[in-house]
C-alpha cells in the first residue's frame, strides 16, 4: 500500500486542507499488466529511481529497465528505441508526470513515476512495410500490364506496316495484282485500300498500254 497526500489551497493562496489516499500496488499492477496492443506491446511503470514497479513479467519487478531506456528518458525522448534483455529491437514512449509544466502539474510534484508503453519493432512498423510491399507488388503487376498492352499495340501497327512493305516490293517486282489485307480498323486499313487502288490504276494502265502495243503491228501494216 502507498500513501499518497497533498495539500488544498484557496483562492488567496492558504492552506484549507489536505487530502490524503491510499493505493493498492496490486490494483495498480493489474491496470499495467492488461495494457496490450497487439501481439507484443504492453506498459510498466517506473519510479523515480527508474527501478520497474509494476510489470506483466513479475519477475522484473524492483530491477532497472536497460540503460540505453533509462538514458533516454534523462534526456526527454520523445520516441524510445532499444534492445531488451531478450534481445528484441523495442519502440515506444514514455510519460513522466514530473516534466509537465508547473501550472499543470500544481502540487502533484512529488509523484514521480513513469509509464512506458512499448512494442516490438518490427510488429510496429508491419503495416508500413505490408503497404511498401504491396505497392511494390501493385507496381510490378501494373508495369507488366502495360509491358504486354506495349507488345499487343506495337504489333497492331508493326503487322499492318509489315504487310504494306512487303505488298510494296512484291507491287515494285512486277506484280501487279497483288493485293493486300489489313483487318484493322484504323488509318491503316485505310492506307491499305489506297495502296489496294493504287496497285488496280497501275494494272489497268499496264493493261491499256499492253493493248496498245499488241495493236500497234496492225496499225503499220
Amino acid at each position: 500500500i502507498i500513501d499518497f497526500s497533498s495539500p488544498v489551497y484557496d483562492e488567496k493562496g492558504r492552506l484549507s486542507s489536505v487530502v490524503a489516499a491510499q493505493l493498492d500496488m496490486q490494483t495498480m499492477s493489474d491496470i499495467i499488466t492488461h495494457v496490450k496492443i497487439d501481439e507484443t506491446g504492453h506498459a510498466f511503470l517506473l519510479n523515480g529511481h527508474h527501478k520497474i514497479i509494476a510489470h506483466r513479467e513479475t519477475d522484473r519487478i524492483f530491477l532497472k529497465p536497460p540503460m540505453e531506456l533509462i538514458e533516454q528518458i534523462k534526456n526527454h525522448s520523445r520516441i524510445l528505441q532499444f534492445r531488451d534483455a531478450k534481445g528484441q529491437n523495442l519502440v515506444g514512449a514514455c510519460f513522466d508526470p514530473s516534466k509537465l509544466p508547473s501550472d499543470i502539474r500544481r502540487h502533484d510534484d512529488t509523484i514521480d513515476w513513469i509509464v512506458v508503453i512499448v512494442q516490438n519493432e518490427k510488429e510496429m512498423f508491419r503495416p508500413l512495410t505490408d503497404m511498401i510491399w504491396k505497392i511494390g507488388v501493385y507496381s510490378l503487376i501494373i508495369c507488366g500490364v502495360v509491358v504486354i498492352l506495349a507488345i499487343l499495340f506495337s504489333r497492331t501497327i508493326t503487322g499492318p506496316i509489315k504487310t504494306l512493305t512487303e505488298g510494296a516490293e512484291i507491287l515494285g517486282g512486277g506484280d501487279l495484282g497483288h493485293r493486300v489485307t489489313v483487318g484493322t480498323r484504323d488509318e491503316l486499313q485505310q492506307l491499305a485500300r489506297s495502296f489496294n487502288l493504287m496497285a488496280e490504276k497501275l494494272h489497268q494502265l499496264q493493261s491499256y498500254l499492253a493493248s496498245i502495243i499488241d495493236s500497234m503491228p496492225s496499225v503499220l501494216i
